[in-house]
């Protein structure tokens, strides 16, 4: 789309008349306007939906990972903002690449190759790599993990460090996690599991949650677990079983979660915990 298409006009009135003066695409805010943490979100764009893939390596501690964003204006952009803590590899808008600049390291400025238009939807991609457990910005370092096991899990902020997003309960999305672990390792994430991949030195394991959620709801827990599902009064529920990461030590435990969840079955699979079996794993 040519810029001239995004082009306005802004008429100042004087003395002699009014004036129009042409105003083009401008910058999306590098935070969403939260007076307690300025830089989390972004204006200028809302997310609908997030498909994010990442390869854990365990015993090193570095994540992999290739995100796409479907994402509509809310202005005329000239450039956007996402939230991430890790180093980019390179950004894709609509499969054209764009430029890329770190303003802090909370921040990824991205000017696409054209402005968009308010109204437009468009897609991104960002490619990315690092270590999220060595990762710090704001005094926070919300990655709990050692060679054996991982929980990507935080309030208010956890999605930085493993996906690009624009990160505020405002803008809520649907997800697709796929998660990539060592073979012989399980990944558990919100929703339903709905595939796995298993191959010669690596397992995927795809997650949906089709319900539009805040992206610090998203998570993974990766790790050596037996994972068990089913249905209980209505609510869908996975379980991991390993001792010594227990965040619930008993099937009452977790009975008692379930039943203190309101209208499970219209958000979908609403409920995830970790149940310890009677032997460590190693």
């Amino acid at each position: 789309m040519a810029t001239a298409a995004l082009t306005t006009l802004v008429l100042l009135g004087g003395a002699g008349g009014s004036t129009a003066v042409p105003v083009g695409p401008t910058p999306g805010a590098a935070g969403i306007g939260d007076a307690y943490f300025p830089r989390d979100g972004n204006g200028g764009y809302d997310v609908a939906h997030y498909e994010v893939h990442v390869r854990m390596a365990l015993r090193s501690g570095r994540l992999t990972g290739r995100t796409f964003l479907t994402v509509t204006a809310t202005q005329d952009l000239s450039s956007f903002h996402l939230d991430l803590v890790l180093p980019t590899d390179r950004v894709l808008v609509d499969g054209v690449r764009a430029s890329v600049t770190r303003p802090d390291r909370h921040e990824v400025r991205v000017v696409p190759a054209e402005p968009i238009a308010a109204g437009r939807r468009f897609r991104v991609r960002v490619d990315y790599h690092g270590r999220p457990g060595l990762a710090a910005y704001g005094g926070e370092r919300p990655w709990p993990g050692n060679a054996g096991e991982v929980v990507a899990m935080g309030q208010p902020h956890i999605a930085p460090w493993w996906f690009p997003a624009n990160d505020h309960p405002r803008d809520k999305a649907t997800f697709d996690l796929q998660v990539r672990v060592p073979r012989g390792r399980e990944a558990v994430a919100n929703g339903r599991l709905v595939g796995r991949r298993v191959g010669r030195d690596w397992t995927t394991w795809h997650w949906r949650m089709s319900q539009p959620m805040a992206s610090y709801l998203a998570f993974f827990a990766a790790g050596r677990f037996r994972v068990q599902s089913g249905v209980s009064r209505g609510l869908r529920s996975s379980a991991l079983r390993r001792c010594g990461s227990a965040l619930w030590g008993s099937p009452a435990r977790i009975r008692l979660l379930a039943r203190s969840v309101s209208s499970p079955a219209s958000f979908g699979a609403a409920l995830t915990a970790w149940r310890c079996s009677s032997t460590a794993a190693s």
